[in-house]
Parts: C-alpha cells; structure tokens; sequence
C-alpha cells in the first residue's frame, strides 16, 4: 500500500486514452474490495480513510468498515479476538 500513497504522473498524448486510464483506477479500487469481500470478514478497520465508496460498497455486502483508526486501537482489538492484521488486500484468506 506504500507505493499507493507514493504521487504518479501519468503522461498522455491522446485525450481519449484517460478514459482508459481513470477506468483502470476504478477497476483497481474495486478489486481491493472484492477481495476484502471475498475473504469473508464481517469487520474492516483501518488506520487509512476508506472513504464514502469503500463504505458503501461494504455496507451493501454486509460488512462494517471504520476507517482512521489508531493503529494501538487495532493491536488492542486483535489481541482481544485473535483478529490478524493484514498490510495489504493480497493473500487474504
């Protein structure tokens, strides 16, 4: 997730590539949410924002999501449920 917040600057020649290029983005954050979906929690918590799309996409599938919470917050809330944290969407299980 690291690389995310990195800035990126995409260079293009034909105005009609960005289209292409925005839906790619789209199609990356919901990946990432299909997966989280996919794995089968029931909660999401998160140091990071999730922002109102990611909210809405889990509360569409059922799951509560928080967002900005402090990572003492989710080492406590781990240890108290035997929850694992997870750095990135990758290899979720």
């Amino acid at each position: 997730l690291k690389a995310e917040k990195e800035n990126a600057e995409v260079r293009i020649d034909n105005p009609s590539d960005y289209t292409d290029i925005v839906q790619a983005e789209w199609d990356v954050i919901y990946e990432k949410l299909d997966l989280c979906i996919a794995s089968g929690v029931n909660i999401v918590l998160s140091e990071l924002p999730i922002g109102d799309l990611g909210t809405q996409y889990f509360c569409d599938a059922g799951l509560f999501c928080a967002g900005r919470v402090p990572s003492e917050d989710l080492t406590r809330i781990a240890m108290a449920t035997g929850a694992v944290l997870q750095t990135t969407c990758r290899g979720l299980t």
